[in-house]
């Protein structure tokens, strides 16, 4: 229970870190982080934030699709199993039939 706590708060506040880099809208609008409202009025906010279409995102994105893909042909499991575990299935074998695992 307790690692399942720890993973939901630093999953949260990874996706905030997130948010405060790289989700400035195209007309320029910086996106607070309201953090800890209503309790506190205090805004998180950078002035260095890209643009959610800057290639920093897609970067990121990607490295993390490759890092999800290659988890899953290790595991033998990916993130689709909260779908469908047929899916999940599918892709895993297809990813072991793509690139075979070393004996």
């Amino acid at each position: 229970m307790a690692d399942s706590l720890l993973f939901a708060f630093a999953s949260f506040h990874l996706h905030l870190l997130e948010d405060i880099l790289g989700s400035r809208g195209p007309d320029g609008y910086q996106w607070p982080i309201p953090y800890l409202k209503p309790f506190c009025p205090v805004q998180v906010a950078w002035q260095g934030q890209w643009a959610l279409n800057a290639w920093p995102n897609a970067a990121i994105t990607a490295a993390l699709i490759l890092i999800s893909l290659w988890l899953a042909r290790q595991r033998g499991f990916s993130f689709m199993e909260i779908f469908s575990r047929k899916a999940d299935a599918g892709l895993v074998a297809w990813l072991h039939l793509r690139f075979p695992l070393q004996s």
